[in-house]
């Protein structure tokens, strides 16, 4: 016996779909207005029915439009906010200047160099100060040269320091000269004079003979190794001026 069905109705067909009846069809009846109404939907219409099936095609729109939280965007903005920030730090950061080229054109040229002199530099930086010690060998011989040595250390250079040995020159009193550190000559006199004569005279005048032997030119001042002498003397020693 042959059995006619007729189509149900869209509302229906939709009634039995969802509540899973055997009589319903999965594909609803094909009619040219359908297929004419179909082919007639809009391309956004088309793209929404492809998210609600397959998702969003990009991972990124996905996680953009599905969270509501804030904390993502947040983080997001801070990064690209921060990374803008330091891009424009380091465009102002200053340049290393560049050291000049010289000109090759000017290295046969006798170079003119304007230094302006200072009167303190011309009356006082090239002034040498000579100073003579006499000496003896004693058991305090060390400690007196040594404080002389500090003391001269404490003067503006250029210094001289002329020791004079009554006698032959001393291992321990060389060495106690060059834990000083200051420029000086070590020389001995008066070895075959007798040890009753007073040999502070012959001292000196071997010191004057180191001076014009080696034609220095400067101030001699003659201080006793155990003397205690200011830096103002020795700065008002280089104060004397020659008479023409």
């Amino acid at each position: 016996m042959a059995s006619i069905r007729r189509p149900h109705s869209p509302a229906k067909q939709q009634h039995l779909l969802r509540h899973h009846h055997p009589f319903a069809s999965s594909s609803p009846p094909s009619s040219p207005l359908r297929h004419s109404s179909s082919s007639s939907s809009s391309p956004r219409a088309h793209h929404q029915q492809q998210q609600h099936l397959f998702g969003y095609p990009h991972p990124f729109l996905f996680f953009w439009c599905s969270s509501r939280r804030p904390l993502p965007r947040f983080a997001a903005f801070f990064l690209l906010g921060s990374f803008l920030g330091l891009l424009h730090f380091l465009s102002h950061l200053p340049l290393r200047p560049h050291p000049p080229v010289p000109n090759p054109s000017h290295h046969n040229q006798d170079p003119i160099i304007h230094h302006p002199l200072r009167r303190s530099d011309v009356d006082h930086g090239d002034k040498l100060l000579i100073v003579v010690t006499p000496t003896r060998a004693r058991p305090s011989q060390a400690y007196y040269l040594s404080r002389m040595g500090h003391t001269l250390r404490l003067v503006d250079p250029p210094v001289l320091w002329i020791v004079v040995q009554a006698g032959k020159p001393t291992p321990e009193a060389a060495a106690t000269l060059r834990r000083t550190a200051v420029m000086h000559r070590y020389v001995g006199c008066c070895d075959k004079l007798n040890a009753s004569i007073d040999y502070r005279p012959h001292q000196m005048n071997a010191a004057l003979e180191v001076v014009e032997n080696h034609r220095l030119d400067g101030i001699v001042y003659f201080a006793d190794e155990e003397g205690v002498y200011s830096l103002q003397l020795f700065d008002h020693i280089r104060q004397i001026r020659m008479l023409k």
